[in-house]
């Protein structure tokens, strides 16, 4: 079952490769958020995770102009 409603998970990590690890572990893929001061560090973990959708410092969003689905076994695809 994939959670739709306000909830805030954390998790305390060690580095950069084991919060992809852990995103990419999740079997769901709907969308997800990367938080950082460092735009570049930002844009590299974004590109590295599966979902299908990533936010950078902003809430995961769609415009209905644009595809928008899921990845694993969240939403019906792109």
């Amino acid at each position: 079952m994939e959670v739709f409603g306000p909830i805030a998970p954390l998790t305390r990590i060690k580095n950069e490769d084991e919060a992809v690890k852990i995103a990419n572990s999740i079997d769901f893929g709907l969308g997800a958020e990367v938080w950082s001061g460092d735009l570049e560090i930002a844009e590299k973990l974004a590109k590295s995770i599966s979902s299908g959708f990533v936010a950078i410092n902003g809430m995961v969003r769609s415009d209905p102009r644009l595809p928008f689905g899921g990845t694993k076994k969240s939403g019906i695809g792109r």
